[in-house]
């Protein structure tokens, strides 16, 4: 993934990076932290205090004013270490510390136009094998940038992780997407959601957005076939359901998988379309693409689901 996939990538809500050496990291995460503080946002960062040296260091040569920003509480510094000590003194998180934290923090940043969080506790403590207590760290704060609209960005080194796929498979469930990841952790892929109006332009605005996703994703080669399919069921969405739809497309080990949800509970079907219907024909484009699919529903609607093979490289 090239600088500006990544650049792209950090606007999800809440991203994991997973690095191979911590320079690579250093350099991202200051080109992170230096676009918030650009756009006048605050950024928390609870990292260790050799990276927050190293941070401080590499935005003032980015140009950014670092004790100013500093002392206006627009960038915002936490010892990830001291605060591991206070949230996890018996192994498991203590939420009231956790919020009491949060809160404190967020109450500093406040009246800013945006709250970017970027840390690496979590990272200490799956290098503590103390996994679980990473998971609900996550957790708790997913819960949290939800309720305060705040973007979440979260660092792993590489080692720490392997031998953990099953523990992988929830970190992928809790974020939107990952900015970076070494070719043994390729299968973790990403995940990119967005929501779309029931209008006659979001299908052909979904299928763009599948297009950049796939593109940052070095996915060229199902581009067609993956906007396709998009662009026929948000297109069914808006014909059929009278219903606005949301696109979510995950990479995994397996492949790529492509979600369309809208807010009808009715099960469509691939009907034999007339050669000269205008209509009818999505179904059967999707089937013919697919390596497999499906509907899932619920209270809320349905989800249609298509899963693609996707080219070794």
């Amino acid at each position: 993934m090239d600088e500006r996939s990544r650049t792209v990538a950090l606007r999800e809500n809440h991203v994991i990076d997973i690095y191979d050496e911590s320079a690579d990291l250093d350099r991202r995460l200051a080109g992170y932290v230096a676009s918030g503080l650009r756009a006048d946002e605050a950024v928390i960062v609870i990292a260790s205090r050799a990276r927050l040296s190293a941070l401080a260091g590499l935005l003032a040569a980015e140009g950014v004013e670092v004790d100013r920003c500093r002392s206006e509480h627009m960038l915002i510094e936490s010892d990830a270490e001291a605060l591991y000590r206070g949230l996890f003194s018996d192994g498991s998180l203590d939420l009231d510390s956790f919020l009491t934290m949060a809160e404190e923090m967020a109450g500093l940043a406040e009246g800013r136009p945006g709250v970017r969080v970027a840390g690496e506790l979590v990272d200490l403590l799956w290098s503590d094998a103390n996994v679980l207590g990473a998971l609900a760290l996550e957790e708790a704060w997913a819960a949290f940038a939800r309720a305060r609209g705040f973007e979440l960005y979260c660092c792993y080194c590489a080692d720490n992780l392997l031998g953990s796929e099953h523990e992988l498979a929830e970190l992928q469930r809790i974020h939107d997407d990952v900015v970076a990841a070494p070719e043994h952790f390729a299968w973790l892929g990403c995940r990119a959601i967005r929501a779309f109006p029931g209008a006659v332009g979001s299908p052909r605005a979904a299928r763009r957005f599948a297009g950049e996703v796939l593109e940052s994703w070095d996915l060229g080669e199902e581009m067609d076939s993956a906007g396709l399919i998009v662009s026929e069921l948000g297109t069914n969405a808006i014909l059929h359901a009278d219903s606005a739809f949301e696109v979510a497309l995950t990479r995994s080990k397996e492949g790529l998988r492509i979600a369309v949800t809208d807010s009808s509970p009715t099960v469509p079907v691939a009907p034999r379309p007339n050669a000269s219907s205008a209509t009818g024909r999505g179904l059967g484009i999707v089937a013919s693409l697919a390596r497999q699919w499906g509907v899932e529903t619920g209270p809320g609607g349905k989800t249609v689901w298509v899963e693609l093979a996707v080219t070794t490289r």
